[in-house]
């Protein structure tokens, strides 16, 4: 049996955090390539630069419907702060993607 969330917050928390973590893991590969250093399949390498970049883009969606859905319900500060960092935390991964998309295709050339 799965549990709903009570609300429209908890409902928007939860996919932000689901979201988040999607995130990191495809970091994470991301990481395990570079380490790699080219002796990855460019079609994978290519995939999971993709996965990381709809996964910041499924983020930054969430992060500003909790700024949306303030305008007309309760929503926390906290979730809010929540939101504001992730907003933060994806703009410094879209970097860190595009620095390991450069180097990874580099060496996989």
């Amino acid at each position: 049996m799965k549990n709903y969330p009570s609300t429209i917050e908890d409902s928007l928390k939860q996919e932000l955090w689901k979201w988040l973590h999607r995130t990191f893991d495809y970091v994470d590969t991301l990481r395990a390539f570079v380490v790699a250093r080219g002796e990855s399949d460019g079609a994978v390498v290519a995939a999971a630069i993709e996965g990381v970049r709809e996964a910041i883009l499924a983020v930054r969606l969430y992060a500003s419907e909790c700024v949306v859905v303030a305008q007309t319900h309760d929503v926390s500060a906290a979730t809010l702060h929540i939101a504001d960092l992730a907003t933060q935390l994806c703009k410094c991964l879209e970097k860190e993607v595009t620095a390991l998309d450069q180097e990874l295709m580099t060496h996989i050339s």
